[in-house]
């Protein structure tokens, strides 16, 4: 489930990036996912599925990324997308460790485009996952961080 959340948690991977808010950042994407899993019904393939940094495919498993999305703020109850939902979290990245940010930076202007919103919430979640995965591997991020 850690990896549900493709912008914070390429930030949180690296070993520059502060210790508090990785703990921080672990803490609130256990606890959101548990809850969002339970909300959308995901089983325990869809959460499979995510742990191994692959899209679920059952609709309750899509949705249940959007769950977290819109947890963090990401996309908002409508289905757009808010590019500054996880400002907090990129401020005090920015603080931890300006290279990193500045990579974390340009995958969210990247995917958290609008169009990049497609009717169904769940089907932007996971476009914006696909498009923030390669946009991260283009910026230097790589696959490694994606391994929390």
């Amino acid at each position: 489930m850690r990896s549900l959340i493709v912008f914070v948690a390429l930030a949180v991977a690296v070993q520059s990036v502060d210790q508090e808010l990785v703990n921080e950042f672990t803490e609130k994407i256990t606890e959101i996912g548990m809850k969002c899993a339970q909300e959308t019904n995901a089983n325990n393939e869809d959460i499979a599925a995510l742990v191994g940094h692959q899209i679920p495919q059952s609709k309750e498993g899509k949705c249940m990324i959007s769950c977290v999305y819109k947890a963090f703020k990401l996309q908002n109850e409508d289905g757009s997308l808010n590019p500054n939902g996880i400002s907090d979290w990129m401020e005090r990245l920015e603080k931890s460790d300006e290279d990193m940010y500045g990579k974390l930076k340009q995958v969210i202007d990247e995917c958290l485009k609008p169009e990049n919103v497609l009717p169904d919430h769940c089907d932007t979640s996971v476009k914006v996952s696909s498009c923030a995965s390669e946009t991260a591997k283009k910026v230097g991020l790589g696959t490694a961080v994606m391994n929390l």
